[in-house]
């Protein structure tokens, strides 16, 4: 098991009481400890990885569950994140990898746009 960061929301959403879903995707419940569990999965399989606190990290995901998840694994990981709009185009995508220049990137399955530029890690997660 890689070593942790700790805060106050990953310590909340550990606590966080069990009779009510945090969150609901296409009518499926999630629940804090689910969320807490899966992001520990991630952390651990990506410091297994090779993924070390202060990388930086280009995140190109819509905002559900998957996005929540691997959020919250960053941070227990200590990532550097740059959240990235999937609707700016190519063009505006480009130069933010430019300037960030990420050591990883996680992106929707469905955003294709990444297969086309030369980062060092792509990850597709589908939950």
């Amino acid at each position: 098991m890689p070593e942790l960061y700790d805060c106050q929301l990953l310590q909340d959403l550990r606590a966080f009481a069990t009779d009510c879903p945090v969150m609901v995707q296409n009518g499926k419940p999630y629940w804090a400890q689910e969320l807490y569990t899966d992001a520990l999965n991630i952390a651990s399989s990506l410091s297994a990885e090779g993924f070390t606190p202060g990388a930086r990290v280009l995140m190109l995901m819509r905002p559900d569950v998957s996005f929540s998840t691997v959020v919250y694994a960053l941070g227990m990981l200590g990532a550097v994140v740059a959240l990235v709009d999937p609707e700016m185009g190519k063009e505006h995508f480009e130069a933010k990898v430019r300037l960030f220049e990420p050591q990883w990137v996680f992106a929707d399955r469905a955003l294709l746009l990444l297969a086309e530029h030369p980062v060092l890690r792509f990850a597709y997660l589908h939950f």
